[in-house]
Parts: C-alpha cells; structure tokens; sequence
C-alpha cells in the first residue's frame, strides 16, 4: 500500500455529483481507501484557453494497492463513469482526477509524471494540500509546500466554499 495525493476538479454542474461518482467508483474499486479530504475550494478555470463555469477543487489522500501507471487508468475510467468525454484541453469536464503524489517517489514515464509536474503552478492544488498536511514537502523539488504556494504565480481565484472553524 502506498499513500498517494489525488486532485479532484469539476466544472460541470452538478459537481458535486461528478466527484461524488467518481470517487465512490474507485472506493469500491479497491483502487483508493481510507480516504482524507481536504476542504473544497471554487476556483476559476485555468490555463490557457479555458473556459466554463468556476471549477469545484479539492485534493483527497489516501492509500493504494495500485502501483502509478495502474492507479492512473483508474482514474480515467473513474472520469469516464462520471461522463467525462474526451475535448480540447482546459475544456470544461464533469471530473477531472491527478496523481498529484505516489509516496514520495519521484516518477518520469511516456504515460504519467508524479510529482504532477503544475503543483507549484496550481494555487487550486496547493491549498488544499496545506490543509491535509501543513509539514508536507514536494519530493521533485524538496520543498514545502506552505514555501511553494508563497511563491506560486498563480493569481486566479481560489476560495474555500468551507470555513474550518
């Protein structure tokens, strides 16, 4: 088993429901346990040429008995069941799922890059990672992610819909 950050995002209406298919899928898959999430947040759509309605974020942790490559098709197929089809990049989707993490390894094939090579990139990926673990360090990069988001260049909105309280 090993403990793996997953990014979770939908612009779909009703987005709630998209990543709530999706991750019951993989839950009774096997492919994801335990799961910890973090609080949700509303972002704009990013990246060049995206468009659509605000997006629904949230980065859950959890553990796998998949190794990377495995645990990405499960993921496709996760975004497939909740009707996710295949458009332009940056379109808007019903569900979209990253291997944000595998452990700390550090991961380079034709098929899948983990660390996701955008975390430093992606406000919407590092605030929620702060809330599940505050002491978490990025292992590419072998630095914290409370550091990473001081310096992310990302200046889209990105609120949480939650407050802690």
């Amino acid at each position: 088993m090993e403990e793996v950050y997953l990014g979770v995002g939908s612009n779909i209406p009703p987005r709630f429901q998209w990543v709530g298919v999706g991750l019951d899928w993989l839950l009774k898959e096997g492919a994801i346990q335990g799961p910890v999430f973090s609080r949700a947040y509303i972002s704009s759509p990013w990246g060049d040429g995206s468009f659509g309605e605000a997006y629904i974020n949230l980065v859950l942790r959890a553990t796998t008995p998949l190794t990377p490559e495995p645990l990405l098709d499960a993921l496709k197929r996760a975004e497939r069941i909740a009707g996710r089809k295949e458009a332009s990049r940056n379109a808007p989707r019903e569900l979209d799922l990253d291997v944000l993490l595998y452990g700390a390894r550090v991961i380079k094939t034709p098929k899948l890059e983990v660390p996701h090579p955008k975390i430093p990139t992606r406000r919407f990926v590092l605030e929620p990672m702060l809330d599940l673990n505050p002491g978490l360090v990025h292992p590419g990069l072998n630095r914290p992610i409370r550091s990473l988001l001081a310096s992310c260049p990302d200046s889209g909105l990105v609120l949480p819909l939650f407050c802690k309280r």
